[in-house]
């Protein structure tokens, strides 16, 4: 108690150890300037607009989880150029994204589909991605199970055959080749 209030009579404030009486101090005092900090993170958030498409996978798995049902999911995706998804997975695809994307389309389809509309989209959403990015495709899909080749297995062959006589050949033989091999192997 004595050192404390030597401490406070020459002017000096207590709690200091007497090891580190001698030691400057390198922190910067706060600063007045407004009240306002500086960012501490280096990459500051960007605003995402709801009418803007997703730039990258995250951003697709997190806008997905706004839709209720698979429906809206698959009809939503349904919507994308293919050159916007070429640009989000420029890198990669979640292998964890594109088996949700699998389920929500199997969900539809399997064991039969009563809305004419949701092959079409499923089907373009599947010859979008092989045609943008087949490397991103295959490689996420090297990385499903036994079970979920054979999801894939079970929505290609209902997607073939709800192909209407009307319609042009679309990229599905791709797209199985790269989600499950060729009907060879």
């Amino acid at each position: 108690a004595g050192a404390v209030s030597a401490a406070r009579a020459e002017g000096r404030q207590g709690g200091t150890s007497e090891l580190l009486r001698g030691i400057p101090k390198f922190r910067k005092a706060p600063s007045t300037g407004g009240g306002r900090h500086a960012a501490t993170n280096p990459v500051p958030a960007q605003v995402q607009r709801n009418d803007a498409l997703p730039n990258n996978c995250h951003e697709l798995s997190r806008s997905l989880k706004r839709f209720a049902t698979a429906e809206e999911r698959v009809r939503w995706l349904a919507e994308f150029p293919g050159e916007a998804f070429a640009r989000m997975f420029r890198v990669e695809i979640d292998a964890e994204l594109l088996q949700l994307m699998v389920r929500e389309m199997y969900a539809l389809m399997v064991p039969s589909c009563t809305d004419d509309t949701l092959p079409a989209a499923c089907r373009g959403i599947l010859g979008a991605l092989a045609r943008h990015c087949p490397r991103a495709l295959e490689f996420a899909a090297s990385f499903a199970t036994a079970g979920e080749r054979a999801k894939m297995e079970a929505l290609l062959t209902a997607l073939e055959g709800s192909r209407s006589e009307c319609e042009s050949e679309d990229d599905l033989p791709l797209a199985r080749r790269l989600l499950v091999g060729s009907r060879d192997n």
